[in-house]
């Protein structure tokens, strides 16, 4: 009788340090327990991870952890905008944002560098489930992945899981209640109150949001306040609630009220299709210190550098 292969996943991460290094923790767990990860980005950030982490090979370790480019730097990138807005960064959205406006109703997978990443994902999640997948992409044969776990603001990987027709699932990197917040954009563009622009909205507080503590405008995702902002994620936004799972990287202890209040009033309902939420995390310690490339690292305040050549106690 022919053995059964273990699970599959594909993980499609933002390359920006605080979100591809929980990636990589929760792939590492993953693993561990047996099931296949393969980590996908730009070619750029594979090589970033590489530098930063010694080696992208855990076979020594019995984990079937593999780390794959896009092959995008082989594409013929567009002729058009800087070279932030190539190809290769494709994974770190924001030269994206600061760049140029996006036209009404173009949301980011519209745009041409966007039908190309979505191109390249699409054959190589078909390549790395092929029996021919030793030949195709350098790595051992894993069967169809079971799902696609992407982040907040890679959700175009979204097109590629349902065109293949497996699930999409979703790592947010970032504490429940901010989920909370962006899984009701949808509703509240519906209802005319996003994005916040009046001074008489940026000074009534918002008290119906489930999993959220009524809060000033001004503590919500800066998104909202903004609508170049907002014209950028509201397709991101759109997403967050067509993955058919969520995952946080939070634990119940800390945000109890917030995933209750998630669980139990938000998903399956309205706009938001997502069936499960799952809190999974900490996925890092405050001892992670790897760098993922140095364009993407941010640098310390002057003023804590200074700090740090003080004698202890010496400041107030």
């Amino acid at each position: 009788m022919e053995s059964i292969p273990p699970p599959h996943v594909v993980m499609v991460p933002m390359s920006a340090p605080g979100h591809a290094m929980p990636f990589v923790h929760f792939a590492k767990q993953l693993a561990a327990c047996g099931i296949t990860i393969t980590y996908v980005s730009s070619d750029k950030h594979i090589s970033h991870l590489r530098e930063a982490l010694g080696t992208l090979d855990y076979t020594r370790e019995g984990l079937q952890l593999r780390f794959l480019g896009l092959r995008d730097s082989e594409e013929e990138l567009p002729t058009s905008g800087s070279p932030q807005e190539k190809i290769i960064d494709l994974f770190n959205p924001i030269p994206f944002l600061v760049s140029r406006d996006f036209a009404p109703g173009c949301y980011p997978s519209e745009r041409p560098e966007k039908i190309v990443a979505i191109k390249l994902l699409e054959e190589l999640v078909i390549d790395v489930g092929s029996s021919e997948s030793q030949k195709l992409r350098g790595v051992a044969p894993a069967g169809p992945p079971m799902c696609i776990l992407h982040d907040i603001f890679t959700t175009r990987a979204q097109v590629v899981a349902d065109k293949l027709h497996i699930e999409k699932h979703l790592l947010c990197v970032s504490p429940v209640h901010y989920l909370a917040g962006n899984l009701q954009s949808e509703r509240l563009a519906q209802e005319g109150r996003l994005p916040i622009t009046s001074r008489e909205a940026r000074d009534t507080v918002i008290s119906d949001i489930p999993g959220l503590q009524p809060c000033h405008p001004s503590d919500l995702s800066g998104a909202f306040c903004n609508p170049t902002i907002y014209n950028w994620m509201k397709y991101h936004h759109y997403r967050l609630g067509r993955a058919n799972v969520i995952l946080v990287n939070s634990f119940y202890e800390l945000e109890k009220q917030s995933i209750d209040a998630v669980r139990n009033e938000v998903l399956g309902t309205g706009y938001v299709k997502t069936e499960h939420l799952f809190d999974i995390g900490p996925l890092s310690s405050d001892t992670d210190q790897t760098n993922i490339g140095e364009s993407v690292v941010e640098k310390q305040h002057p003023c804590l550098t200074w700090l740090d050549t003080q004698a202890p106690s010496s400041v107030l």
